[in-house]
């Protein structure tokens, strides 16, 4: 087995979407930042609420930076078994992907 299939997601899809990770990452932030404004000051603002969102969109943004930018070397392995594939077949999306 090579490195590049050791590190595969399961095929079966039995992972959790990684839309919905995010969506409920970004949603435990700002509940953090209206609860924290709330136990502080005794109300809501929405200049803060909206700022809230924007900063947890911004940290789910940097941690996926960040994740990808540590493992560069198992994405050029995977970019290189794709364009392999691609100049192979001809096709662009492989055959579990098309509609």
């Amino acid at each position: 087995m090579s490195a590049v299939e050791s590190n595969r997601p399961a095929a079966d899809g039995s992972g959790i979407p990684a839309i919905l990770l995010a969506t409920l990452a970004i949603a435990l932030l700002v509940v953090a930042g209206l609860g924290t404004r709330y136990l502080a000051h005794g109300d809501l603002h929405v200049v803060h609420g909206l700022l809230s969102l924007l900063f947890s969109i911004n940290l789910v943004i940097c941690y996926w930076e960040a994740c990808l930018f540590l493992r560069r070397d198992y994405i050029k392995t995977r970019a290189g078994y794709w364009r392999r594939w691609q100049s192979e077949t001809g096709r662009t999306t492989p055959p579990d992907r098309q509609s």
